[in-house]
């Protein structure tokens, strides 16, 4: 990071990989783990999709 200008686009990326290093580890060290949450999000779709949009049972 010494080497690179604070605001460049490599400079932004290098500090995104470090804040995330302690997931990245765990994800490398457990191959059970998946990358992203995908699976769970489409999930989670049906029962939102199904939910009724309006509060009141009248149908609005």
């Amino acid at each position: 990071m010494g080497q690179v200008s604070d605001k460049s686009a490599l400079a932004e990326a290098i500090r995104y990989a470090l804040s995330r290093w302690p997931a990245l580890t765990r994800y490398l060290a457990d191959g059970r783990l998946e990358i992203d949450n995908n699976i769970a999000e489409r999930a989670m779709r049906a029962v939102a999709i199904a939910r009724p949009l309006c509060p009141c049972r009248a149908g609005c």
